[in-house]
């Protein structure tokens, strides 16, 4: 009966345990290095992320040079031309580019987390405050959700999917017009 990975219960008493010394210890999950690459427990993991969500709420762009990995891989980029870059740099001119026209919040709703993955189920909301490339400034409030997957390497986001309500924000956007 395992409880726990690596945990395993024998004899058929609860207080007789059996750890598997094949797994790494506390120690090294959380802070050590193992292969040359960083582990993190998986509320490390989601810290991260709770936190990358923190700074860009803030403006605080460059703080993506620590959060992010450099070959950052976006699978769901958003719909918008002119995000050219790859990597990190890619995902810097994304959030330039909504924080300058529809500076706003990320609410986290739940967030779940196994092995080096986290899923953030999410509510963004801002105003349409500036231009996106080809959409004029609205000044609609804008709330969108999205389910998005993170996964962390090396301490950092190495990699993205996320599913957004992309047409609900077009349409407070102007571009579609409102389903009735």
């Amino acid at each position: 009966m395992s409880i726990l990975p690596g945990l395993t219960q024998f004899r058929g008493y609860q207080r007789d345990w059996h750890i598997d010394p094949t797994l790494p210890t506390a120690v090294e999950r959380i802070v050590g290095i193992s292969q040359g690459e960083v582990t993190m427990s998986i509320e490390d993991n989601k810290d991260l992320v709770r936190r990358f969500y923190r700074e860009i709420d803030a403006g605080n762009i460059d703080a993506l040079d620590e959060l992010v990995a450099e070959d950052y891989l976006d699978h769901s980029p958003p719909p918008f031309p002119g995000i050219e870059a790859p990597g990190r740099e890619g995902l810097k001119q994304a959030f330039r580019l909504f924080w300058d026209a529809t500076p706003g919040t990320h609410q986290i709703e739940d967030q779940i987390a196994e092995g080096d993955k986290v899923v953030t189920r999410l509510t963004a909301r801002g105003t349409h405050t500036g231009e996106l490339p080809g959409i004029p400034a609205t000044g609609n409030d804008m709330c969108m959700t999205a389910t998005v997957i993170h996964r962390i390497a090396d301490g950092r986001l190495a990699e993205k999917w996320s599913d957004k309500d992309v047409l609900a924000m077009l349409q407070q956007l102007n571009v579609i017009p409102q389903l009735h």
